[in-house]
């Protein structure tokens, strides 16, 4: 017991650790809302013969949660990692799983990821969610760069002469998310 540390680290949340850091258990997470604002039915001039549907496309202000999530990561013997991210509420869709890989790093030039998690392809996309300016993503980010993907990949750091080069190759399923296929 006296082998284990614990504490709170800002954008990691809180951990447990062996002293000597080869094992790792992080425990965080995060909620985004939204406030939709509509104007008042009674303010509009709705031209005769559309009151109705004037009316019917009007919906009361409210307060949404875009996101909750609680990630579960950690790593094992230092070269061996996990993360595990559930959506807990997805606009009123229920529960999904949004990650879930595990990572085995053998050098900075050479790592492997397998489970379904993000293919290295397009900055916005590759940004956390938590890490967005607004709650949503570009629509042609959205159109053009794919989602969570279950898959491997092989990635890594190098430098040639003395250009810092990251490289990444990757094999996915090509339907999306495990609840997509």
């Amino acid at each position: 017991a006296s082998s284990l540390l614990t504490g709170y680290e800002g954008g990691k949340g809180f951990f447990l650790k062996s002293a000597d850091d080869q094992f790792r258990l992080n425990l965080s997470g995060y909620v985004q809302n939204w406030m939709q604002v509509e104007g008042s039915k009674e303010n509009e001039d709705f031209p005769a013969g559309s009151v109705a549907a004037g009316n019917a496309r009007h919906d009361a202000s409210t307060f949404k949660m875009r996101r909750a999530r609680i990630i579960l990561s950690g790593t094992i013997y230092k070269d061996f990692g996990f993360h595990i991210e559930p959506e807990l509420v997805s606009g009123g869709q229920g529960t999904r799983l949004e990650a879930a890989f595990a990572t085995y790093t053998y050098a900075p030039w050479a790592k492997v990821v397998v489970g379904q998690h993000k293919p290295r392809f397009g900055l916005e996309m590759l940004t956390t969610s938590r890490g967005l300016d607004f709650a949503e993503r570009a629509v042609i980010s959205r159109a053009l760069s794919p989602d969570y993907q279950l898959g491997l990949t092989v990635e890594g750091n190098v430098k040639l002469a003395t250009i810092p080069v990251y490289y990444g190759v990757g094999i996915y399923n090509g339907c999306g998310r495990v609840d997509q296929c």
